[in-house]
């Protein structure tokens, strides 16, 4: 496995196991889904998830594409992927389809465990069905690629309970070598033909999406260090919460990345840099404002007008009181 991305699930309902999160991870070229119950996602058990569910059972990836949660950038993970020869590669912030292949296994995963829960009746416990869904997702043919993932890590389909074949009864003696020869033939041979083949199919399905992608996304405006801008709240407190924060100041441009470092107020530089499509104009001007800004600027003015009248009401009474006393 060249490159590996992974992320996480939940929090989902306790079990009796005290599970209530899912690491996942997909293989790149081969669909290859991975998987465990854990009880907390932190830096130990997402690094014991890298050794036990990737490393030790597959080698080390060339690449591993995470988002920037705090158990996959903590320093521990970090060395640990440096020690064993692996590059940590991050996503800018709230940006999740840029990991999009493990987030749509996210969905097939939950899907399918779901299913198996159910019918079992047993959805409290969905933690017992991890190993069977994935089975699942492993023999079936992907849409990216064309084939299973079994197919295209190990050469031939995984025998499954549909499938099995009764054991064959008449082996003599030498027919097992050949077999094996012919398995590592085979391996060597057709396996490259099949994943060169699942490669090109799965390149022209993604240039398919890039039209699809670049047909609807809009000209994103090009920043330079100095202009101040406002940053695309993606979790207001509330649906009248701001959808837009700032001004920010830009202080850094990543032009191969279409990023940007942003400082806030009292000259606090943001952790992380974002991405350009995140990010609009501010404009002091009123007449030329962002509507979100006017609208901003609106509620104030009217908070301002209720407190004025709640004085004035205050006033008013204090006078009619007066004057009735004397």
């Amino acid at each position: 496995m060249n490159f590996v991305s992974v992320d996480a699930i939940g929090p989902l309902s306790t079990t009796s196991k005290g599970n209530k999160y899912i690491l996942t991870a997909i293989c790149g070229l081969t669909r290859w889904p991975m998987a465990r119950a854990v009880p907390a996602i932190d830096e130990v058990t997402t690094g014991e998830f890298y050794f036990s569910e990737i490393v030790s059972r597959y080698g080390t990836p060339a690449r591993l594409l995470s988002d920037r949660g705090a158990n996959f950038i903590s320093t521990y993970v970090h060395q640990f992927l440096k020690q064993i020869g692996c590059k940590n590669i991050m996503v800018t912030s709230y940006r999740a389809s840029a990991n999009g292949m493990v987030e749509k296994l996210n969905h097939s995963l939950v899907s399918v465990l779901a299913k198996i829960a159910r019918d079992e009746r047993n959805t409290d416990q969905w933690d017992k069905y991890v190993d069977a869904a994935l089975m699942v997702l492993r023999s079936t043919k992907n849409t990216g690629t064309g084939y299973s993932p079994s197919y295209l890590l190990y050469g031939y389909e995984f025998r499954t309970p549909a499938v099995w074949m009764s054991p064959r009864l008449d082996y003599v003696e030498g027919e097992e070598e050949e077999e094996l020869k012919e398995r590592i033939e085979m391996i060597g041979d057709k396996l490259q033909g099949v994943r060169e083949k699942a490669r090109a199919y799965s390149d022209e399905r993604k240039a398919k999406a890039k039209i699809r992608y670049d047909a609807n996304v809009h000209f994103i405006r090009q920043y330079e260090v100095g202009e101040q801008v406002l940053l695309k709240n993606p979790m207001p407190e509330s649906k009248f919460g701001d959808k837009w924060e700032g001004p920010y100041k830009i202080v850094q441009v990543n032009k191969s990345s279409g990023t940007y470092h942003l400082t806030g107020r009292n000259s606090l530089r943001l952790k992380h840099a974002v991405n350009g499509d995140r990010l609009k104009p501010y404009n002091n001007d009123v007449q030329r404002m962002i509507p979100d800004v006017l609208v901003s600027r609106a509620s104030d003015q009217f908070q301002r007008w209720i407190e004025n009248n709640r004085v004035n009401m205050l006033q008013a009474r204090e006078k009619a009181f007066f004057e009735i006393s004397f």
